[in-house]
């Protein structure tokens, strides 16, 4: 599960650990101060969060909570999209995303190499969001897409919105349409198999061995 379209959802159950850590100790928000994270505070965290998201609180999360839990932030294609829309991009804006592609391409293809498996699970997503893209910018559903209905949509924002929706897919493990607390990801479980020596918080030191004995142990 551990894959580029899923970590930003899995980052936002990982920051607030970082977060509800580093304030219950006063200490600074910057990152390097934020450990130890207390792993109690932390599950207290997650749980909140996911209570807040679960506005009929019945214990499971729709896709439209799911989605709610990870507020939009400004981005700089969202940006450019409103550049474009008023006629003010720039040639050179597409140029250069196109010079950037062959980049993207080597990179993936230097993963692949090295985690042929993660690589196969990240193409896997990228295949899905694409395909909630398609549905997304299909307005009228009949399975194609037209230089209007491509032209008018808002790219940035319907990406996100793909994102979500194949990272829903991904987590809703019985395809009942919900999310239940276990088909979510645990940062806490993770925590605590850092927490080699038990004292119910993970140290920098600790983050580290761990995440490094979990790419060894998935890279084997």
């Amino acid at each position: 599960m551990n894959h580029p379209l899923i970590t930003k959802i899995l980052l936002t159950f990982s920051i607030l650990t970082l977060t509800a850590a580093a304030t219950a100790a006063g200490q600074s928000k910057n990152k390097q101060d934020q450990f130890p994270i207390n792993i109690e505070q932390a599950e207290a965290k997650a749980s909140a969060h996911f209570a807040a998201a679960d506005d009929n609180a019945d214990g499971l999360l729709s896709a439209d909570e799911f989605a709610r839990m990870r507020p939009n932030r400004p981005h700089r294609s969202t940006r450019f999209s409103e550049r474009k829309r008023k006629g003010t991009r720039t040639n050179r804006d597409s140029v250069d995303r196109r010079a950037h592609r062959p980049q993207t391409q080597q990179a993936r293809d230097r993963f692949a190499e090295a985690n042929a498996k993660r690589a196969a699970e990240h193409a896997k997503m990228r295949a899905a969001a694409e395909s909630e893209m398609f549905k997304l910018i299909d307005s009228n559903a009949d399975g194609l897409l037209d230089a209007d209905e491509y032209a008018a949509a808002d790219k940035p924002k319907l990406r996100r919105q793909a994102r979500r929706a194949a990272a829903f897919s991904r987590f809703d493990a019985n395809g009942d349409g919900f999310l239940a607390r276990e088909e979510l990801p645990n940062p806490t479980a993770r925590l605590r198999r850092f927490d080699t020596n038990r004292d119910g918080a993970v140290s920098k030191r600790e983050m580290r061995k761990g995440l490094r004995a979990r790419r060894e142990a998935e890279n084997s």
